[in-house]
C-alpha cells in the first residue's frame, strides 16, 4: 500500500465516531470479560481467554514496575494469581455494569486496587 492510501485509510479509521467503535471494541471490559468468565468456568482454552489472561498478566507485570507506576496501581500479594485477578475483575464488573464500555485495563486497575490495595508505610 502506498503512503497516500495508507494515510487516507488511517484517517478514516481514526475519524470514526467513538460511539460506533465502542459497540464491539475488543479492548472494552465488556468484550474481554467474556474470556475471563470462560477461564473461571474452566472451559477449553480459546482466543478470548488468551486475551483476558494476557491482558491481566501484562497489566500485573507493568503495575509492579515502580519506574512505570511510581505510586503502585495495586499491590499483588506473593500468592496472587491471574485466576484470582480474573474473578475479582469479573465481580467488579458485575457490581458496576455501566463500566462495560470502558477499556478493560481501566476496569481491571479499579478492581485490583479494591482487592489488592497497597498498604501505606
Amino acid at each position: 500500500m502506498n503512503r497516500p492510501k495508507f494515510l487516507a485509510l488511517a484517517l478514516l479509521v481514526y475519524s470514526t465516531p467513538a460511539a460506533v467503535v465502542a459497540q464491539d471494541d475488543p479492548g472494552s471490559a465488556k468484550w474481554v470479560i467474556d474470556g475471563c468468565r470462560e477461564r473461571i468456568a474452566g472451559k477449553p482454552p480459546s482466543f478470548i481467554q488468551g486475551m483476558c489472561a494476557g491482558a491481566i498478566q501484562t497489566f500485573i507485570a507493568l503495575s509492579e514496575r515502580t519506574s512505570l507506576h511510581p505510586q503502585g496501581a495495586f499491590c499483588r500479594p506473593p500468592d496472587g494469581t491471574t485466576g484470582q485477578a480474573a474473578r475479582a475483575i469479573a465481580a467488579y464488573l458485575d457490581d458496576n455494569p455501566s463500566l462495560g464500555s470502558y477499556p478493560f485495563v481501566w476496569v481491571a486497575e479499579a478492581a485490583l486496587q479494591k482487592v489488592w490495595p497497597c498498604k501505606s508505610n
